[in-house]
């Protein structure tokens, strides 16, 4: 594949994969354990992209803040048993990704999950292999600021070596939107997000990223033609 591109970071819950069913049964999981009401309906779907810890905070009655890192412990306990139950890789991805390596590109991720639990994923799902790097909002012992703070995206950078100007960042939110332009990179946003429910295209627009398709299988095709 002739291309100026090196590097291609991707958001990970609905840009690759469709983990709502599952995130909503472990952070309700949590929820109930501690005795607190469930998320009903789809609501909980617009907060995924967010840090775990900062979706328990949002949800719990503000005298009660405090426990929100209970509640993750909690999660993650079972997510570790269940992390890949439910969970859908969406169409054309696996066929996306073995045409982008096989071009020549490294692979990367940015993720609200922490860097441990997206791998269990992602060897769960067997899309591990495809990717040089796994960027989480805890990253070892480092701890990322959450998008639209571009810490993920440049950290990626850095350790691939790759020039800013031949990055590009895929999301399906405007918060990967906006931490993509906060680091520098090109941006594509991708509508898988909005017919999955967790965002809406007036949103995405909002945050004008430099180009937009309909779902990752578009996406070597697209990066075949473009120059940057």
């Amino acid at each position: 594949m002739d291309h100026d591109l090196k590097l291609v970071i991707f958001d990970l819950d609905g840009t690759l994969i469709d983990a709502r069913k599952n995130l909503k049964e472990n952070i309700n999981y949590a929820l109930k354990a501690n005795g607190y009401p469930p998320f009903t309906g789809n609501r909980v779907y617009t907060l995924i992209g967010r840090p775990l810890i900062d979706i328990y905070k949002m949800t719990l009655p503000r005298s009660d803040a405090r426990l929100a890192e209970k509640l993750v412990r909690d999660y993650r306990k079972r997510y570790k048993k269940t992390c890949h139950i439910g969970v859908k890789i969406l169409p054309g991805v696996e066929r996306a990704l073995n045409t982008l390596k096989f071009g020549g590109f490294k692979l990367a991720i940015a993720t609200a999950k922490g860097e441990a639990q997206t791998k269990l994923l992602l060897k769960r799902l067997g899309l591990f292999k495809h990717f040089d790097l796994i960027v989480g909002y805890r990253y070892g012992k480092v701890k990322m600021r959450p998008k639209p703070h571009p810490d993920m995206i440049l950290h990626i950078i850095k350790r691939l070596k790759i020039d800013k100007r031949k990055a590009i960042m895929i999301g399906d939110t405007q918060l990967d939107v906006h931490a993509g332009k906060n680091a520098g990179v090109y941006t594509i946003a991708v509508k898988s997000g909005v017919r999955l429910g967790i965002t809406k295209i007036a949103e995405i627009k909002s945050a004008r990223p430099d180009a937009m398709i309909e779902s990752i299988r578009e996406l070597p095709a697209y990066l075949q033609k473009k120059k940057l």
